[in-house]
């Protein structure tokens, strides 16, 4: 809604602030210890991730989708 916000800690310390009217859907979270892959999908809005993990974008990805573009992260805001 238009006054509503939401702040997703997770298990990894990564964190992501969603802005009001926004949808996202968490496709995959894997954080094992040896695999960390995390793909979200940003139907419509904003989110931001602050990014405390390293990411090398082949074994241990972060990314971010969206209905017009692909985003990685690699260890940052």
């Amino acid at each position: 809604g238009k006054d509503s916000r939401a702040k997703i800690v997770m298990s990894d310390k990564n964190v992501l602030n969603i802005s009001p009217e926004s949808k996202i859907k968490i496709e995959k979270y894997q954080n094992d210890g040896t695999n960390k892959n995390v793909e979200l999908n940003v139907l419509y809005g904003k989110v931001r991730a602050s990014v405390e993990q390293k990411y090398d974008g082949e074994k241990n990805k972060f990314n971010i989708k969206t209905p017009s573009a692909v985003a990685g992260v690699r260890g940052t805001d």
